[in-house]
């Protein structure tokens, strides 16, 4: 599994605060994000990351 799948199947269910990956490098995660975030994949606003069709539900929280 990819690590982009990984992040995609750990959004699936609602935002998070923090993406904990077992036995991911950071820097290796942190570039990821950036790529997803740039291509509206995901969204990180105010210390939560959701996908990008969720981020309506991070202003709430």
């Amino acid at each position: 599994m990819t690590l982009e799948s990984m992040i995609l199947q750990r959004l699936g269910a609602r935002p998070v605060q923090a993406l904990d990956l077992g036995g991911v490098d950071q820097d290796d995660l942190a570039l990821t994000l950036k790529f997803m975030v740039a291509r509206r994949q995901i969204c990180m606003q105010a210390g939560w990351i959701s996908l990008y069709w969720h981020r309506h539900q991070i202003r709430g929280i």
